[in-house]
């Protein structure tokens, strides 16, 4: 699928973007068969919110249909958060979900990087953002990153979700330069796949 975003303008009010048709994420028709939504809800400037939507049969994940990223626009990151729930408040109008999946980070103890998110209030955030997004749907499941990735490196889950779904699948899905919040949300997906959801 072709990616098509509209411009994004900076400083407008989020709730402009609740009841438009201005959408900044890629568009699809409406999504008629049973879909389940995950979602990497980033907030940093270097990358966004990612998500992918699966189809499913039964009551088991089958393969990503859509995917994509909500790049930071917001100067605040509390106007970003809420915009990214509008935007995908908008999507799942349009898709049959039956379930949502929101990634929420894990807080490792002794770890730097853990010590330094939880300083720099960047771990906060991020479970803001998981909070609002768990919200999108009755049946959403938080799921931890060390649940879903354990200690993967961003590299690892990139040639992992290659390797699931072939080079020219993935480039189709995310272009040639994918973002990877949008890499992960896919992992996610086949994570709960192989899991049995």
């Amino acid at each position: 699928m072709t990616q098509r975003y509209v411009t994004a303008r900076r400083g407008v009010d989020p709730q402009f973007y609740l009841n438009t048709d201005e959408l900044w994420q890629p568009v699809f028709d409406t999504i008629e068969i049973p879909s389940y939504l995950t979602i990497d809800p980033g907030l940093s400037k270097e990358g966004g919110c990612g998500w992918a939507i699966f189809s499913v049969l039964g009551n088991k994940l089958v393969e990503p249909l859509y995917s994509g990223v909500l790049l930071r626009i917001m100067e605040e990151w509390q106007e970003q958060a809420y915009l990214n729930l509008c935007l995908l408040q908008n999507m799942v109008r349009r898709v049959n979900l039956v379930g949502v999946a929101v990634e929420y980070p894990s807080y490792w103890p002794g770890s730097p990087r853990s010590r330094a998110a939880l300083t720099s209030g960047a771990l906060g955030k991020v479970f803001y953002q998981a909070g609002q997004l768990s919200t999108l749907h009755p049946f959403t499941r938080l799921l931890s990153v060390s649940e879903w990735k354990h200690n993967k490196s961003k590299t690892e889950t990139y040639y992992e979700v290659e390797a699931a779904l072939g080079k020219a699948r993935l480039t189709k899905l995310l272009g040639k330069n994918p973002d990877n919040n949008a890499v992960d949300a896919i992992a996610m997906g086949l994570y709960l796949k192989r899991s049995g959801l």
